[in-house]
């Protein structure tokens, strides 16, 4: 019999770490919703980057949460920034411009 999702998931765990990439818009609602998935993956040992505005309250966020270990990218908008591009394409115009909100660059598949 096939293991189990939850079985498959922690034996994984065991053998493949992932690096995952997340990006947030100049808005801190934005990254609330990514901080649980971004604990349970560091805590099962994935490599996290998160590319956000360069403002230091992304970095103070990080840490509230203890996503210590989370690389921070400060990302440097032109004039008008990312508030400027929805008000100038609407909300779903800026978010398709601004491509996934999470990325997985390696292989899901266990190694020996």
């Amino acid at each position: 019999e096939p293991p189990s999702c939850l079985e498959a998931s922690s034996q994984m765990g065991d053998y493949v770490r992932s690096e995952y990439a997340f990006a947030a818009i100049d808005m801190l609602g934005h990254l609330m919703p990514l901080v649980p998935l971004m604990d349970a993956l560091g805590g099962r040992g994935h490599t996290l980057t998160l590319f956000a505005p360069d403002d230091p309250k992304y970095a103070k966020c990080l840490a509230d949460f203890g996503l210590t270990s989370v690389r921070l990218v400060p990302v440097r908008f032109p004039a008008g920034g990312p508030k400027a591009a929805m008000q100038h394409h609407g909300i779903r115009g800026a978010l398709a411009r601004g491509g996934p909100l999470a990325i997985c660059s390696a292989p899901l598949s266990t190694q020996s």
